[in-house]
């Protein structure tokens, strides 16, 4: 039988906005959900100091921004972030995308807090860092299996990877007895199978004790596929991202 790990728990520390907190906007949607949220300033190089953070309380999850644009004229902006979400404004409205490639007028409708309020709640909320540390690397399917392998890497390019197999609305992380990652290839070894990703093309194949099964590869990158692992496969911590489980 295949082992599973335990269910992911959030390691987020706190995070010091004292730097920018002047430049911190407060949204919330209908079901109370906040949304704090520093646009990407007019002439700023790519990102600039564009900040996102959400939560469903009073702690705050910070999400690492993928990309940010503005413009001065219009007072248009949007901020989208790697765990597949994006928050725009226009001059008629603010809104989530929980598809970051849908207009703004299919999002869910984002309202300002008033200064006092924004004030208030920026005093009374705790910020951390992001619930995610493991990012999606690579998605494969045998049949209606989904196998998912996440990485992470820090500054000094420390890497460490994840494997999760099953249904859809049922997959979890697998037990790992062994890791071997080099330039030929990443294999996760478990107690049942190994999976080998070739690291140019990110496809997966799965040997097993009867036959080695090349799984079909779903882009990872691709947003759809990164909101589909970020929304239906409840992996991550719950509650500490916008639209998932």
């Amino acid at each position: 039988t295949t082992a599973y790990a335990d269910a992911p728990k959030s390691s987020a520390a706190a995070v010091d906005i004292s730097a920018y907190k002047d430049k911190l906007v407060v949204y919330q949607d209908a079901t109370g959900a906040s949304y704090v949220v520093s646009p990407r300033q007019p002439g700023e190089v790519e990102a600039g100091t564009a900040r996102v953070f959400f939560g469903r309380a009073k702690t705050m999850y910070a999400h690492p921004v993928m990309t940010a644009a503005a413009s001065g004229e219009d007072g248009e902006w949007s901020v989208t972030t790697w765990t597949a979400f994006q928050i725009a404004a226009n001059k008629a409205q603010t809104a989530l995308m929980c598809d970051p490639n849908d207009p703004i007028e299919k999002g869910v409708p984002l309202t300002l807090l008033t200064a006092d309020k924004a004030k208030a709640f920026l005093a009374g909320a705790k910020f951390v860092t992001s619930p995610v540390d493991n990012f999606p690397y690579a998605l494969g399917r045998d049949g209606t299996t989904y196998y998912l392998i996440t990485r992470f890497e820090d500054d000094k390019q420390t890497r460490r990877y994840k494997l999760f197999a099953g249904k859809k609305a049922a997959i979890k992380e697998v037990v790992l007895a062994d890791t071997i990652a080099d330039e030929a290839g990443v294999v996760l070894v478990t107690k049942t199978e190994s999976v080998k990703l070739d690291p140019t093309t990110r496809t997966m194949v799965v040997k097993r004790k009867t036959a080695d099964v090349k799984l079909d590869k779903i882009d990872a990158s691709f947003q759809p596929h990164l909101a589909m692992v970020f929304r239906e496969f409840g992996i991550y911590p719950s509650g500490t991202i916008p639209c998932g489980k």
